[in-house]
């Protein structure tokens, strides 16, 4: 046997190897636990998120997430991950203030639209940001919101819900 026969089978093995292991996690923890398991929470911020409990189709509502900086350093708000499955009913017509990238994602089947902000945050500073939103159809929308600090992988999960009457 050759060096290059010898070298394609041992890097065959070792992609069979990196297979396997990515298996008995997904096996183990689940598509979900397998993302979640690579995101950590942000430290020194209060985040909240403020949507109707209510809403009539085609009422304009206000979607308000807050972010304030308790810490003695800088961050960034680096975006704001919309569920799909809260949105399948509401429609985001307008952020303030303006994201400057909004993206559809399907990741392992978490479907969700991120608007990205690279937004610095002062020690001591709140910064809000609304979505200005319609209802388009009756139903009960929810979902895990992620707001992530700093970088994608920073992120803290707020739940949200509204109810569309016709």
């Amino acid at each position: 046997m050759n060096s290059s026969t010898g070298r394609t089978i041992l890097i065959i093995v070792i992609v069979g190897v990196v297979i396997a292991a990515a298996c008995l996690c997904v096996s183990l923890l689940g598509f979900g636990g397998l993302v979640s398991y690579g995101l950590q929470e942000p430290e020194n911020l209060d985040i909240s998120v403020d949507v109707p409990v209510t809403a009539q189709i085609d009422e304009e509502v206000t979607l308000t997430v807050s972010v304030y900086n308790s810490g003695n350093e800088s961050q960034t708000l680096d975006s704001i991950d919309w569920p799909r499955s809260y949105l399948d009913g509401i429609v985001i017509r307008n952020v303030s203030p303006g994201a400057i990238d909004e993206t559809d994602f399907d990741l392992f089947g978490l479907e969700f639209v991120s608007y990205a902000f690279n937004r610095l945050i002062s020690p001591g500073e709140t910064i809000e940001v609304d979505f200005t939103a319609v209802p388009v159809k009756a139903g009960d929308f929810s979902g895990e919101l992620d707001v992530c600090i700093n970088s994608g992988g920073v992120c803290q999960t707020l739940v949200v819900r509204t109810v569309v009457d016709n």
